[in-house]
C-alpha cells in the first residue's frame, strides 16, 4: 500500500476514500499536501476494483483552502510563475471531471479557496449544514484558478460569492444548488458513502458513458476553454497583486502578528452580515 504524510487512503466497498490529514491547520493545502493528493487520486481512478471515489477531511475542516504561509513564503511575482502554479490547481480539476468514475466530496467545517475549486470540479457534494463555503481569497485581488462556480450555480449568485468573499453555509449552499445535499455534521461523510457506494453498483460503463455526456455538454457551452481563459488572466492578476500596497501591508502584518492578525487586516468590515 502506496504511503501518505498528508492523506488517509482506503478502499471499501469499491470506494476510495481519499481524506485530507493535516487537521493541526484545518488540512491547509501545502505543496507536500497537493502532490499526495494527485498521487492517492491517480491511484484510485487506475484501480480496476474502485468504482467510486471519496474526498473528506480529518478533524474540524475539510480544508481551509491554499496554505497562506507557506504561499508567503514563495514571494512570486513574475506572470510565468504564477501561471504555472496555477495551473497546477487547474489540471487536477480536470482530472476529477475527465475521470471515468463517479468522485464525491463531503465536506464539513471549512471548505474554502482552493479546496472548494476541487470540491467543485467533483460530480457530487454533500455538506454539512454548519460548514462554511466560499471564496475568501478573492479580496486579495485573486480568484479561482479553476472557475466552476458559475457553471453551477449561474450569473448573478457566482458574482454575489466571487465580488465579495462571502462565504455560505451548507445549507445555503444547498439552496443555491452549490452542493447537492446538505446534512447534519455527524452524517456527511456516511451520507457521502452511501451514495458512492450506491453509484458503485451501477454498470461502470453506464458512470462512465453518462458523465462524458453531461461533461460534454458544458464543454460544447465553452466551459474548458473559459476556465482555460481564466487561468491566463490569472498569472497577470496575481503579479499585479503581489506589487500592490495592499498586499505588502498583508504580508507585514503576517509576519509580525500572525496569520489570523493579516485576515484581519484583508477583512476589515467586510464580513458576512
Amino acid at each position: 500500500m502506496t504511503m501518505y504524510e498528508t492523506m488517509n487512503y482506503e478502499v471499501e466497498n469499491g470506494v476510495a476514500i481519499i481524506t485530507l490529514n493535516r487537521p493541526q491547520v484545518l488540512n491547509a493545502i501545502n505543496r507536500q499536501m497537493f502532490a499526495e493528493w494527485n498521487r492517492a487520486f491517480d491511484v484510485a481512478a487506475g484501480d480496476g476494483g474502485v468504482r467510486a471515489i471519496l474526498f473528506a477531511g480529518a478533524g474540524r475542516a475539510f480544508s481551509a483552502g491554499h496554505d497562506m504561509k507557506e504561499g508567503a513564503a514563495e514571494r512570486l511575482v513574475d506572470p510565468e510563475d504564477w501561471r504555472r502554479v496555477l495551473k497546477d490547481t487547474l489540471d487536477f480539476g480536470f482530472k476529477i471531471w475527465d475521470c471515468d468514475k463517479a468522485v464525491l466530496a463531503a465536506l464539513h467545517g471549512y471548505c474554502l479557496g482552493q479546496a472548494l475549486q476541487v470540491a467543485l470540479a467533483c460530480d457530487l457534494i454533500i455538506a454539512a449544514k454548519d460548514a462554511t463555503i466560499g471564496e475568501p481569497e478573492v479580496r486579495q485581488v485573486t480568484t479561482s484558478a479553476f472557475l466552476m462556480m458559475p457553471w453551477i450555480v449561474g450569473l448573478q449568485k457566482s458574482k454575489e460569492l466571487l465580488l465579495t468573499g462571502d462565504t455560505v453555509s451548507g445549507l445555503e449552499a444547498e439552496r443555491m444548488g452549490l452542493v447537492n445535499k446538505a446534512v447534519e455534521a455527524d452524517q456527511v461523510l456516511s451520507e457521502t458513502r452511501k451514495l458512492a457506494e450506491r453509484i458503485g453498483k451501477l454498470p461502470p460503463a453506464a458512470v462512465r458513458l453518462n458523465k462524458r455526456a453531461i461533461n460534454k455538454t458544458y464543454e460544447i457551452m465553452g466551459l474548458r476553454s473559459a476556465i482555460g481563459y481564466n487561468l491566463e488572466v490569472l498569472g497577470l492578476v496575481h503579479a499585479i497583486e503581489a506589487g500592490t500596497m495592499a498586499h505588502s501591508k498583508f504580508l507585514e502584518v503576517q509576519q509580525s502578528k500572525g496569520l489570523k492578525a493579516a485576515l484581519r487586516v484583508r477583512d476589515g468590515d467586510l464580513s458576512n452580515g
